[in-house]
C-alpha cells in the first residue's frame, strides 16, 4: 500500500461492500477520505467469525453492536468524553453492568449503553435495547 491516501481509499471500499464501518469526529467519514477515528467490522458476527477459537473483546463487541444497531437512522460521530455522539446531540458510552458515568458526567444528554441489564434506570440504557432499531 503506497501511502495513505491508498490506505483511506482501500478503507472507503471496505465500508462501501459493508465489511467495515468507520467513525470520525466531523461525521463526513470515508466519503471525504477524512482520518476515521474508529473502524468496526459492520456486525459483530463477524468478530466472532474471525477470531475462531479466541475469545473476542467484549468491549469491541458491544461498540459493534451499537454502531451496526444506530448508523442507518442516526448521524453517528465521535465524541471526546463518550465513545460516540448520534446525531450530533446524544453522548452515548458503551459497556458492561459496573460501567460508571464518571467519563460522560459533565456531558449533556449523556447516556450509558449498558450490557447485561434488563432494565434501565435513569441515563442506564439497556444495550440490547438498540436492537431494535434495527
Amino acid at each position: 500500500m503506497g501511502d495513505e491516501r491508498t490506505l483511506k481509499t482501500y478503507l472507503k471500499y471496505l465500508e462501501d461492500a459493508g465489511i467495515i464501518l468507520t467513525v470520525s469526529k466531523s461525521g463526513r467519514g470515508l466519503r471525504e477520505l477524512e482520518k476515521p477515528e474508529k473502524i468496526y467490522l459492520n456486525n459483530p458476527n463477524l468478530s466472532h467469525a474471525i477470531a475462531g477459537h479466541a475469545p473476542a473483546e467484549k468491549g469491541n463487541i458491544r461498540e459493534t453492536f451499537f454502531i451496526n444497531m444506530t448508523h442507518t437512522l442516526h448521524k453517528v460521530t465521535a465524541h471526546e468524553q463518550g465513545d460516540f455522539f448520534l446525531d450530533g446531540k446524544y453522548a452515548f458510552e458503551i459497556g458492561g453492568n459496573n460501567k460508571g458515568t464518571a467519563q460522560i458526567r459533565e456531558v449533556k444528554n449523556a447516556f450509558l449503553a449498558v450490557d447485561n441489564i434488563e432494565i434501565g434506570v435513569g441515563n442506564r440504557i439497556p444495550l440490547w435495547l438498540f436492537g431494535f432499531l434495527y
